[in-house]
């Protein structure tokens, strides 16, 4: 049994055609802005983006970490500044114009609001595309384990489950 050269050419350029499925972004982060710093968090962690809701003040509790609590659909969930917990400088109350988005953050069955500056919406990447952080990034570094690039920039991922820690840890 022998086999024409053509039919073997064409054999060897199929086997050596790069697979392009090596690659697909199989990955989806939501990317947002607090300040000048750019995050992003995996999609399966964001509820929804909402407008600022009214955030009511809790007694001897609101001012740091917990801006207070508010309405979101219907539902009370503690108002979280990110700025507080990442120790990266402030968005300032969550009804002034700096702060003209919430998103909705919700992680073991906790939801909490979360005021960002800017919203650019959900990406798609590869997990290879991650890379470690460096050891250097500010108070962010206890949330941010890896950067992943977009749009020319550095974002810093957060990690779901240090970020539901820290704030259970700060609002107790």
């Amino acid at each position: 049994m022998s086999i024409d050269a053509e039919a073997l050419r064409e054999a060897t350029e199929r086997v050596a055609a790069p697979i392009a499925s090596d690659r697909a972004k199989t990955e989806s982060a939501f990317i947002f802005r607090v300040g000048a710093e750019w995050f992003a968090l995996p999609t399966s962690a964001c509820d929804s983006v909402i407008d600022p809701c009214s955030v009511h003040s809790v007694p001897h509790r609101s001012g740091g970490l917990l801006l207070g609590i508010g309405n979101v659909a219907g539902d009370i969930v503690l108002v979280i500044s990110l700025p507080a917990l990442l120790g990266i400088g402030s968005v300032g109350p969550p009804d002034t114009s700096d702060s003209n988005r919430m998103l909705l953050f919700t992680w073991k069955r906790s939801p909490f609001a979360l005021p960002v500056n800017e919203v650019a919406g959900v990406e798609r990447f590869h997990p290879d595309d991650l890379v470690p952080a460096p050891n250097t990034l500010a108070g962010a570094t206890a949330f941010t384990t890896s950067l992943l690039s977009w749009n020319g920039r550095m974002v810093g991922w957060l990690e779901p489950d240090r970020l539901y820690r820290g704030i259970v840890k700060g609002v107790a």
